[in-house]
């Protein structure tokens, strides 16, 4: 009887003990996530869209200070 009464009252430590455990592992998890949806786009090879093209236009042709005036093509 006093283990059927230990295992009713307390059971709830065993489940705080589950979540926190989850909730230790979760950041991590989305990490990954976001490092594996990065590789599949990565590995499509897709092409710059007007933005970012432009984005890396401006990287290119710019000098370190340049990058403290206003950007060429449209970006702001």
């Amino acid at each position: 009887m006093p283990e059927f009464w230990l295992q009713k009252n307390f059971s709830f430590l065993r489940e705080n003990f589950l979540l926190k455990k989850a909730l230790h592992y979760l950041p991590v998890l989305i990490i990954l996530l976001g490092i594996l949806l990065r590789l599949m786009v990565y590995f499509q090879n897709r092409s710059l869209i007007i933005d970012e093209a432009n984005l890396a236009r401006n990287v290119v042709e710019k000098d370190l200070g340049d990058f403290f005036q206003s950007l060429d093509y449209e970006q702001y």
